[in-house]
């Protein structure tokens, strides 16, 4: 359960033996089955991504954009994750967190810039604001 795999659906279908539709058809049953095969918190990556845990709880995160669906935006959620976990959090705590900090980095910058066509690395500075929002439960501009 120390163990956090933050795949997407291609990677998940590789993880678990699956082809990719089958994963994408019921992705909440493959991650729960592949986080209790593997021990360990799987952060399902899509246009909803799924949190598992080995013990078999579920959360799904609705937020984030199209967006994120480039090079290295995978990179930046898994630093964010690490980081969090660094600092104390429980593993399951630190992807879900991950995943709401991510998500709502690419939707600032989907508003700010443009749905899709924005860099990874434009994500970084969002960051620290954001979890400081999130942190004083307060809004962010």
């Amino acid at each position: 359960g120390h163990v956090i795999l933050t795949p997407h659906h291609g990677e998940m279908a590789h993880l678990s033996g699956l082809e990719v539709e089958a994963v994408k058809a019921d992705p909440e049953s493959v991650a729960r089955d592949i986080a209790q095969r593997f021990n360990a918190i799987i952060l399902l990556k899509g246009k909803e991504s799924i949190l598992a845990a080995p013990s078999g709880e579920i959360a799904i995160y609705r937020g984030g954009s199209v967006g994120l669906a480039t090079g290295g935006s995978g990179d930046v959620l898994a630093g964010i994750i690490g980081g969090l976990a660094a600092r104390g959090a429980a593993p399951l705590t630190a992807a879900g967190w991950g995943a709401c900090i991510h998500g709502r980095a690419g939707a600032a910058l989907s508003h700010e810039m443009a749905t899709v066509g924005f860099l990874a690395r434009e994500l970084l500075p969002m960051i620290p604001r954001l979890i400081d929002a999130a942190i004083l439960n307060k809004d962010v501009d």
